[in-house]
């Protein structure tokens, strides 16, 4: 993946998370939206697990600059978009 590309796919994945803004939402919740925003094969395991594992990176960098706000642990984790200031 190239630089573009993955900074596309974190604009995508932070715009997906952010739709829900105020929600909490898990990495298979935001995975599927940005599947639904790319009108990708919802039904592909292989493609839905990449864009989970994308997603899951994604997450954990927001987190870290405070952007993000987690919720549980591991894969019962919950995240929520717009964690006031």
């Amino acid at each position: 993946m190239t630089d573009d590309e993955a900074r596309d796919a974190f604009k995508r994945i932070r715009w997906a998370a952010n739709d829900g803004a105020g929600e909490l939402l898990s990495v298979d919740d935001i995975a599927s939206r940005v599947i639904a925003t790319k009108s990708f094969d919802a039904a592909d395991a292989i493609l839905l697990a990449a864009i989970r594992d994308q997603v899951g990176s994604v997450v954990k960098r927001l987190h870290r600059e405070g952007t993000i706000e987690n919720m549980g642990a591991g894969r019962a984790s919950k995240w929520r978009m717009g964690v006031p200031s």
